[in-house]
C-alpha cells in the first residue's frame, strides 16, 4: 500500500509541476510542458503498477 500511494502522490505531483513550469516558460514552450508531465507520471504510473504486479 506504501508503494500504492507513493506513485498517487508521484501522478498528483507530476500536475503540479506542470502548472509551476507553465508559469514558469510563460506557457510559451509547450514541449517542454509535456515532457515534465509526461515524465513525472511515467515515474508515477511505475509505482502504481509495481504495486499492483508485486514484484516481490
Amino acid at each position: 500500500m506504501l508503494v500504492l500511494s507513493i506513485g498517487f502522490s508521484i501522478l498528483v505531483a507530476a500536475t503540479i509541476a506542470t502548472t509551476f513550469s507553465a508559469f514558469l516558460y510563460d506557457f510559451e514552450n509547450s514541449r517542454m510542458l509535456l515532457t515534465v508531465n509526461y515524465g513525472v507520471s511515467t515515474i508515477g504510473y511505475l509505482f502504481v503498477i509495481y504495486s499492483v504486479t508485486g514484484g516481490d
